[in-house]
């Protein structure tokens, strides 16, 4: 089944699996959804390898699958869990000291150290490999989100966004797709709400280090570029 859409907010892929759900609710192919119920609780004797507490810690953080999506990998009493956008909170069953498996998507996740230091983490899943890297540690309250504020013009689109602030949130705001809700990720870089706005990287001009610009990458697209305004 093919769904297009000359509406870049439209998500036809999203959409197609609307049409899917309608159309497959009563059959027994789909499988039920894992129940959330105690997510976090790891089921008993899943981890049967005893990791040390700072090794566990240490996997801890935010890792990017791919641009604009974040995978949260946590720790509870000494057990690891990871959730993802269409991922819930979902505990990581302890295979070796680094690898892991996630059995509600048939995932095995693998941590892999650079110079002592926790870089990346390989995850397999679907015969196919993807290695997401770890995003460094960096406290965005003490970020000033008023210098990524202002209109920003694509030349290629022939439109603009205007950043805004509201309730401490940076907003991207259009006036025929609306807002997308802005998260720092990481200094200068931000993941969207909306499938067409997954990744924001600002950027500086050299001389004086100030915001000149973005780059946005969602679906297809990446790294569109958009123009401060003066």
């Amino acid at each position: 089944m093919n769904v297009l859409s000359n509406l870049a907010s439209f998500d036809p892929g999203g959409m197609s699996f609307k049409i899917a759900d309608i159309y497959l609710k009563d059959k027994e192919i789909i499988p039920a959804p894992p129940k959330e119920e105690n997510e976090s609780q790891a089921p008993a004797g899943i981890n049967e390898v005893k990791i040390d507490h700072d090794v566990l810690t240490s996997y801890c953080g935010q890792y990017e699958l791919q641009p604009g999506v974040l995978v949260t990998v946590s720790i509870e009493n000494d057990n690891l869990f990871v959730s993802a956008p269409e991922l819930p909170k979902t505990p990581m069953i302890t295979v070796t000291e680094t690898e892991f498996d996630v059995k509600a998507i048939s995932a095995r996740v693998t941590f892999i150290l650079d110079s002592g230091k926790v870089s990346k983490m390989k995850v397999n899943m679907n015969g196919g490999e993807v290695l997401a890297m770890k995003i460094p540690d960096f406290d965005p309250t003490k970020i000033d989100l008023s210098e990524f504020t202002g209109d920003f013009y694509s030349g290629e689109l022939s439109t603009t966004y205007t950043m805004v602030i509201e309730s401490g949130k940076l907003i991207a705001r259009h006036f025929r797709t609306g807002d997308v809700m802005l998260n720092m990720t990481k200094p200068d870089q931000f993941s969207g709400n909306k499938w067409y706005f997954g990744r924001v990287v600002f950027t500086r001009d050299s001389a004086d280090g100030k915001i000149n610009g973005c780059k946005v990458s969602g679906g297809r697209v990446r790294n569109l570029r958009f123009e401060k305004a003066d």
